[in-house]
């Protein structure tokens, strides 16, 4: 059910590039295709989201939800890099990830991704010949 009233509350905010909620919604969006299974939508999603974010302007007035959003969409893409077997691209946006969290002062996302970062560490060096 949510799915249909994120797309809804995206479509009205015209354009989208004028506000950081857009990316809020679809990182919202991309989580509830990663819970469907659906990763490549999800990863669509997810990198619209941040390319969005990365992009918004003004600069000066990026927010803290602006920051936020950056830091939980760079997680998520991440986590659907892991869960779709691609472990040095999610610890590679889990490394992003933690960097921008500590520069923004954003703990939950600095736990998450130094945990991901381990156990994605472990899984690169059973990879290794």
């Amino acid at each position: 059910y949510a799915l249909p009233l994120y797309l809804r509350s995206l479509s009205l905010i015209n354009p989208p590039e004028s506000s950081c909620h857009s990316a809020v919604l679809m990182n919202n969006i991309s989580e509830v295709f990663t819970g469907m299974g659906n990763l490549e939508e999800a990863q669509g999603w997810a990198e619209r989201g941040l390319k969005l974010v990365e992009n918004f302007q003004p600069k000066k007035k990026i927010t803290r939800e602006c920051e936020e959003s950056c830091g939980v969409l760079l997680f998520n893409l991440g986590m659907i890099s892991e869960i779709s077997g691609s472990i040095a691209k999610a610890h590679d946006y889990y490394e992003r990830a933690l960097q921008l969290a500590k520069k923004i002062d954003f703990k939950d996302c600095v736990n998450e991704a130094e945990l991901a970062l381990q156990r994605t560490a472990i899984l690169l060096k059973e990879q290794a010949p």
